[in-house]
């Protein structure tokens, strides 16, 4: 067994295997870089399966709330002899409820990129492979296509909250 150091520009799938050369098939494989791929591939696809679901569900309406409001829009109907004043505008108060809409936002977007982060650890030898390059031996290894790291960052950041 011969182990060559190939970068990512030098590393193809023909025919459904991993080789190094894009004209014929010379195979190649790397057990770590494969089984990341696989994990890969079942985030992406999960990901793709993922977007046209509802896991939340929609409440069904409730017959007796219908009829409350109905009564309520009903009784309303007063006429209006003297109109209120204009509200004062309240400029402080719209930039601090802006700023903590803006902090709980950050708070959630930290907690969301720490879950991320720590789910892509396990792709760390993809991102290795197409940064530096990775050393592969020669190995027969079936594989339909090589996933990058953007689109395994893509498809974790939208399946993190549901792999929970």
């Amino acid at each position: 067994m011969t182990k060559q150091f190939l970068t990512n520009k030098a590393v193809f799938v023909v025919k459904g295997y991993l080789s190094s050369t894009k004209d014929s098939v010379q195979p190649i494989g790397n057990k770590a870089f494969i089984e990341a791929q696989k994990e890969a591939e079942y985030i992406i696809t999960f990901a793709e399966m993922a977007k046209n679901k509802d896991f939340k569900g929609k409440e069904a309406d409730n017959v007796t709330d219908l009829k409350k409001e109905v009564l309520n829009a009903l009784s309303s109907k007063d006429i209006t002899y003297i109109k209120n004043s204009k509200k004062p505008e309240q400029k402080l108060t719209i930039q601090l409820k802006s700023e903590a809409i803006a902090f709980m936002n950050n708070v959630e977007t930290v907690a969301i990129n720490r879950k991320v982060n720590k789910l892509l650890q396990k792709f760390n030898i993809i991102q290795e492979f197409e940064e530096i390059g990775l050393f592969f031996e020669d190995e027969i290894v079936k594989i339909d296509k090589i996933y990058t790291i953007k689109e395994i960052v893509d498809a974790a950041k939208y399946v993190v909250g549901l792999l929970d």
